[in-house]
C-alpha cells in the first residue's frame, strides 16, 4: 500500500531515539542520566495533582469545550499579561491543545499552503522543521552558528527570503541551545515580518528556563499580535 509521501521527507528524532535507547539501558539496571530531552528533574507540585485528582473525583472527565475551559483560557490570558507582557482575549485569542506539538501544528497547518517557505533556524528541534514538511511546506534552514551565540546573524535571514516565504519560526529560550535574543533583535525580526507580510511562529516553551535577563516574547512589541502565533506548554515549567 502507498502512504503519504511527506513521510520519507521527515527526519527521525535524535531526541527521540536516544530517549528510546536510554530507556532501555534504564530498564536493564543502568544507572543514567538522561540529557536528551526536555523533561524537568522536578517532580509535578502537589498542588497540581491535587487539584488534577479533584476534577476526576467531580466526574471532568467527559468532553468539554474544544478550545479548553473559560477558566484555563482566563488562567492562561492572566500568565501571559504578567509574565510575557502581552494580552490575550480568552474567548477569541486562545486555545487549548494536547500539548505543545500539538499547539504548534496547528499554528503551521493554519497559515501553509504547500510549497510556501519557512525560515527555521539551525539548529533548531527536529519538529520545528518536521510539521512544516509535512504540510508541504519548504523548510529553509537559517544558519545559527555558535561562534555568534546560537543566534542567526540577522543578514542570514534577509539572505533566507524568499518570494514564497510565508513564515518565521522562532524557538526562544532555544531547544537544543538555551540562546536567547535581546528584544533590539525581536523587534528588527517584527519589523522585517511587517514589511514582508510574513508570519512569526514563536515556540516559548522554555520561556520560563532562563538564567539571565528575562526573555522577551515574540509578540511582546506594537503591531506584532497581529502576524505572531504563540505556542506554550505546561511541560517546562510545571512538569
Amino acid at each position: 500500500m502507498n502512504l503519504n509521501q511527506q513521510f520519507e521527507l521527515v527526519r527521525q528524532s535524535p531526541t527521540v531515539s536516544l530517549s528510546d535507547r536510554i530507556n532501555a539501558l534504564k530498564a536493564t539496571g543502568r544507572q543514567l542520566v538522561g540529557l536528551q530531552v526536555g523533561d524537568p528533574d522536578f517532580s509535578t507540585h502537589p498542588s497540581i495533582i491535587d487539584v488534577a485528582l479533584k476534577a476526576m473525583q467531580d466526574g471532568l472527565t467527559h468532553y468539554g469545550p474544544a478550545i479548553g475551559t473559560p477558566e484555563l483560557r482566563k488562567a492562561i490570558a492572566a500568565k501571559l499579561l504578567r509574565d510575557e507582557g502581552v494580552t490575550y482575549h480568552p474567548a477569541s485569542e486562545i486555545m487549548v491543545t494536547h500539548g505543545g506539538i500539538h499547539a504548534y501544528y496547528l499554528a503551521m497547518q493554519s497559515i501553509l499552503n504547500p510549497g510556501d517557505d519557512v525560515l527555521v533556524p539551525d539548529p533548531s528541534w527536529a519538529t520545528h522543521e518536521n510539521m512544516a514538511t509535512m504540510l508541504r511546506g519548504n523548510v529553509i534552514r537559517v544558519p545559527a552558528p555558535a561562534e555568534a551565540g546560537f543566534i542567526p546573524q540577522f543578514d542570514s535571514w534577509l539572505r533566507a527570503l524568499t518570494p514564497k516565504t510565508k513564515a518565521i519560526v522562532l524557538n526562544y529560550p532555544s531547544n537544543p541551545t538555551g540562546a536567547y535574543p535581546t528584544r533590539e533583535y525581536l523587534q528588527r525580526l517584527q519589523d522585517l515580518a511587517k514589511e514582508h507580510n510574513l508570519w512569526i511562529v514563536s515556540d516559548e516553551v522554555y520561556g520560563s528556563l532562563y538564567y539571565g535577563e528575562r526573555p522577551a516574547s515574540a509578540a511582546a512589541f506594537d503591531g506584532a499580535k497581529e502576524r505572531t502565533l504563540l505556542v506554550n506548554s505546561l511541560s517546562k515549567s510545571y512538569a
